[in-house]
This record gives structure tokens, C-alpha cells and sequence, in this order.
């Protein structure tokens, strides 16, 4: 068991420590970095374990006066990062609860957190690349694989580009109807944090296009540790008629594997996402929903 648990606001932070902890852990992902942290979240404050030992994001908000947290937008889960002794999850909770009664986190799956906490699991996809890109693409289904075939010839081309506010825009023309959640606010923060991650080469932005130069579909990946993560991917009814997502994130795979990078989906669990994803023959990783509340097991 851990001897002690401090809970520290973001300012009093040590950083290093933190992402140290964070980038050297067995379920290190870039939510838990302190850079991702700031840009998304209205406010954190830390949970720390023996000294950085392990550490536990904490994003918040208030509303009539009362603190919750909440998952921000663009941020899929937080939880535990680092050490997970047996019986930790009794005593996060206890400090959780004591500084927000309510609010909604969704939470890796280090140290089965599903055996103390009321939890619903949700779904991830990543592919790794594990035996390079001959090996992933052989586990491509099969209706991918004719796909892909299908479209060899058909003109369509991949290009890498910097306009981050394109995409930005793109995806909100196209989904804002389904994302009510993400504010404008979100979307600037998104941006803003891409286009600093831009500059030191961690932030790319590929799009496919057909012959004529109109666009068919784009995608927004950031790039940290050992992970490429699709934080947004937008495909117009034009790319959709000519199955170029197919083919972007093909390439886009390729490219992360060759580079001994994982490709994380970012989802999903919506069923003709889930099953597109699936497609790509990658490995189904759980990842948990915790609603605080009164009940005592919340």
C-alpha cells in the first residue's frame, strides 16, 4: 500500500515529476501530460502518490458553487498513471469523493479499478506495430482489404499539410449536430495546443483528395510516446461515396507503423465507427466510465 496521497492544484505541480511518472508508466498515454492537461482542461488539480510514485488528474469545474469533475473534450480517459497497488481504488475514491461529490471521469484501466468503483467499460482501438506493416495489414478484414483494392486506382492522394484550423472547421460543419458538447471554446483550445505541438513536429494533419484537388477526407494526429492518436477525423459525402477514409487511414497506419508507432483510434462505441475501426484488425483495449454520485459504490 502507498503511505500517502497528496491532492495539489496544477500550479503547485512539480512537472518534470509528474510527466515523468506519466511517460514511464505501462498505460502512459498523452491525456495524463501536463502540456494536454493545461490546454484542455478549465481547471486541475493532481492526485499524487508517495512523491510521484503514481499521479491522478483531477479536471473540475463548478457550477452553484459546488465542485465536479469532468472529462474535458478531446481527452478520452485519465485514471491511475504508475503503480497500482492492491486496494488503491478504496482510498482514490475517499480522496476524490472529499474533493468533488459529483462529476463523470473516465478512467484507464490500470489496476482494475471495475473491482471497487460502479463502472460501465468502453471501447478502444489501437494497432500496434508489432511486425511492421506487412503483419498489420495482413490482419486487415477482408472487406477492408477489397476495398482498398478497389480504390488502388482511382486517383486519390494522401497529402500532409499544416492547416489544423481547416480541419477544425471541417469537423464542426460536419458533426457539430452530433457533438453538442464540444463548445467553441474547446475547439480553440484544440487548436491552439495542436499548432504549439505543430511546431515542435508532434501535430500532423493528412488529408486525401482526389484528382481535382477536393478534398475527400482529413485527419488530425497528435504524436507522443509511443502512440499516434487520431484526435479528429472528418470525412465529407463526397469522400464517403468514395470510401476515401479507407485509404487515408490506411496510409495513415502505415506510416505510424513503419515509424514503430501504435495507432490509437480514439474509440469507439458507436456501432458503425466500432465496426469500421475493427476493420483495421487492431487490438480492442477497455477503458472505464465512472459517474460519481451518492451511491456508495459511485
Amino acid at each position: 500500500m502507498l503511505s500517502r496521497i497528496d491532492i495539489i492544484p496544477s500550479a503547485q505541480i512539480d512537472r518534470g515529476l509528474w510527466d515523468r511518472c506519466v511517460a514511464s508508466a505501462g498505460n502512459s498515454s498523452v491525456y495524463g501530460r501536463t502540456f494536454y492537461l493545461d490546454g484542455m482542461a478549465d481547471q486541475w488539480h493532481g492526485l499524487v502518490l508517495d512523491d510521484y510514485a503514481a499521479v491522478f488528474p483531477l479536471p473540475w469545474r463548478k457550477k452553484w458553487g459546488i465542485r465536479y469533475v469532468y472529462t474535458p473534450a478531446f481527452v478520452q480517459q485519465l485514471g491511475l498513471f504508475g503503480k497500482a497497488p492492491e486496494g488503491i481504488y478504496e482510498e482514490l475514491k475517499k480522496h476524490i469523493r472529499a474533493f468533488a461529490r459529483y462529476g463523470d471521469l473516465m478512467l484507464n484501466d490500470n489496476g482494475e479499478p471495475e473491482k471497487t468503483l460502479a463502472l460501465r467499460s468502453r471501447c478502444n482501438f489501437a494497432v500496434l506495430p508489432n511486425g511492421g506493416y506487412p503483419a498489420v495489414s495482413a490482419a486487415y478484414h477482408p472487406d477492408l482489404v477489397q476495398t482498398l483494392k478497389k480504390n488502388s486506382g482511382k486517383g486519390i492522394r494522401i497529402l500532409q499539410s499544416g492547416n489544423i484550423g481547416h480541419i477544425l472547421s471541417l469537423h464542426k460543419e460536419l458533426y457539430a449536430g452530433r457533438t453538442p458538447h464540444v463548445t467553441a471554446t474547446d475547439l480553440e483550445r484544440l487548436q491552439h495546443l495542436c499548432c504549439l505541438q505543430h511546431a515542435k513536429g508532434n501535430c500532423e494533419v493528412f488529408e486525401a483528395v482526389d484528382e481535382q484537388g477536393t478534398l475527400l477526407a482529413a485527419a488530425l494526429l497528435l504524436l507522443e510516446g509511443q502512440r499516434a492518436y487520431l484526435l479528429l477525423n472528418a470525412v465529407p459525402p463526397a469522400g464517403r461515396s468514395a470510401y476515401a477514409n479507407y485509404v487515408l487511414l490506411d496510409h495513415i497506419v502505415q506510416r505510424s507503423v513503419e515509424a514503430g508507432l501504435a495507432f490509437d483510434f480514439e474509440g469507439s462505441d458507436l456501432p458503425g465507427v466500432k465496426s469500421f475501426y475493427r476493420k483495421f484488425g487492431g487490438r480492442q483495449e477497455v477503458y472505464w466510465h465512472w459517474k460519481l454520485g451518492p451511491s456508495w459504490r459511485s
